[in-house]
């Protein structure tokens, strides 16, 4: 087996396993009527979005 092959086949493995994300991988929520007025990082990295919606 070819190491290309045994590659693919970790990927594929690790894709339909249903692992979760590592928890410094971002979180994604779209939401694309929200306009950003600003951005603050707190003491643990997490990134707080203002919106004219609220944090």
């Amino acid at each position: 087996m070819t190491p290309f092959r045994r590659i693919l086949q970790f990927c594929l493995l690790a894709m339909v396993s249903g692992a979760p994300a590592a928890p410094h991988r971002p979180i994604i929520h779209a939401h694309p009527t929200l306009t950003i007025n600003g951005m603050a990082e707190d003491a643990q990295g997490n990134l707080w979005l203002a919106t004219s919606q609220g944090l």
